[in-house]
């Protein structure tokens, strides 16, 4: 995506050569739109997980939580 829109990058202390600043803009838009949507993503996913293990831990009071966190064992 830096590359795409005309930045350097540097991938494990290799310096790539940067694309002139008009070339690629329109790769760099759209690759800079899949990220923003990528990380939505996640952060629902992670969101929603979190969610379920709250329900689960006081809505159905079963012992999944307990199950995956030691130090609630004896709580």
């Amino acid at each position: 995506m830096s590359s795409a829109k005309g930045y350097q990058t540097v991938l494990f202390a290799c310096r790539c050569a940067a694309r002139s600043s008009g070339e690629g803009q329109e790769l760099g838009e759209s690759l800079a739109t899949v990220h923003r949507l990528l990380n939505f993503t996640l952060a629902g996913l992670v969101l929603s997980h979190a969610a379920a293990a709250i329900k689960h831990h006081f809505g159905d009071r079963d012992d999944v939580l307990k199950r995956m966190l030691p130090f609630l064992k004896n709580a």
